[in-house]
């Protein structure tokens, strides 16, 4: 009798260990946006470090979610405020495209170690200039739906042929400044989180839109030198279909005229993937 109960004892405890893993992992799946626990319990042998490029209109702070992701995994982050942006008083008239190369290339070059160099839309523009000046510093041009040009273009010939783009629709230009209307800034550039009645996330944005301040215009209109050294670098293209900003038809003329690229799909995203994404994004980082 003893022995039986013993018995039962040990194959109740097996089950009930059973269950409570199924439970654990259940309540893993469920969670859509996790971040992919088999990294955090063993960090890289030689950590990265990842220069991370906001887009236009937004400050440096976008990045933040990400940032700390990729610290968990043990990598370096560092991000760069662009003038005339965020929390910068630069007069916008003073701005233009090779003001902020300069401004990323000064961060940079205070780094010991090369870099991986990451860029969100307009500040895609930004990298691809940063990489023909300064090759041997970086590792890898990432764009994060981003503008990707070829040799002699500006980001306005590429946005004016984007005609489906709610931002090229409603786009206000006010020398030295552009602007989108605030009536439009959600649909624009975060889309998922309305489209999905996301409280929480919606609550985060609102706390963002007071800190999106003009655009200097100048960074529209230069258009960008590139020759063989940034044809060498190595590129990541992170593409997000459900885009409103830079729509997916864009996205893909850009890269596809850079066979060598490696593309990678966050599926339900918008425009701002390090907002509504960012532990996808940051497990795609990650594994460079």
């Amino acid at each position: 009798m003893k022995a039986w109960l013993s018995l039962f004892g040990v194959f109740f405890l097996l089950t009930l260990s059973t269950c409570i893993n199924d439970l654990d992992q259940i309540e893993t799946d469920l969670k859509s946006d996790n971040i992919d626990q088999n990294y955090l319990s063993k960090k890289k042998k030689s950590s990265k470090t990842f220069v991370l490029i906001h887009g236009a209109w937004h400050p440096e702070s976008v990045w933040e979610k990400v940032s700390d992701s990729l610290e968990q995994f043990g990598h370096n982050t560092l991000t760069v405020q662009l003038p005339g942006l965020g929390n910068d008083t630069t007069s916008l008239a003073n701005i233009n495209l090779q003001t902020h190369v300069d401004a990323v290339i000064s961060a940079i070059n205070s780094q010991s170690e090369d870099v991986i160099l990451v860029g969100h839309s307009y500040g895609g523009v930004v990298i691809s200039q940063v990489g023909e000046s300064i090759p041997s510093k970086i590792e890898r041009l990432v764009y994060v739906s981003a503008f990707m040009l070829e040799n002699g273009e500006s980001l306005l010939q590429l946005a004016l042929q984007d005609t489906l783009s709610v931002v090229t629709q409603h786009v206000v230009p006010n020398y030295p400044a552009i602007t989108v209307p605030d009536e439009y800034l959600k649909e624009a550039f975060y889309n998922y989180s309305l489209q999905n009645n996301n409280q929480p996330l919606q609550q985060e944005i609102d706390a963002l839109l007071p800190l999106i301040k003009p655009q200097p215009m100048q960074t529209f209109l230069d258009t960008v030198s590139l020759g063989n050294n940034y044809a060498a670098l190595a590129k990541s293209y992170v593409t997000c279909p459900n885009d409103q900003a830079i729509t997916s038809g864009v996205q893909e003329f850009m890269y596809s005229r850079f066979p060598e690229t490696e593309i990678h799909t966050i599926n339900n995203s918008d425009h701002s993937p390090f907002i509504t994404r960012p532990n996808q994004l940051a497990n795609y980082l990650k594994q460079l």
